[in-house]
């Protein structure tokens, strides 16, 4: 994925994954079948993330009630990213 970067000279400095849910939800048992496959199949893209940029990754957003749309949600990712 970065390749397509550094072919347009564009250097990245950090990579966010977005819209993680909590791995905890698996275990409980009123989650929904389809959910907890989602969680597990999630988790696999989380750790070959992790493998292929390592260093590069910044943060992981979990899956909020809302997309970050204005303001106070952008603020709110960013107090997960980087504290309040």
């Amino acid at each position: 994925a970065l390749e397509m970067f550094r072919e347009f000279n564009v250097t990245v400095s950090g990579v966010v994954v977005n819209q993680v849910y909590p791995k905890e939800l698996k275990d409980q048992p009123d989650v929904p079948v389809f959910l907890k496959n989602k969680i597990s199949s999630q988790q696999e893209y989380v750790q070959r993330i992790q493998s292929e940029f390592g260093s590069l990754i910044k943060g992981i957003v979990p899956m909020l009630d809302r997309e970050p749309k204005g303001l106070k949600m952008i603020s709110n990712v960013a107090d997960i990213l980087y504290g309040s």
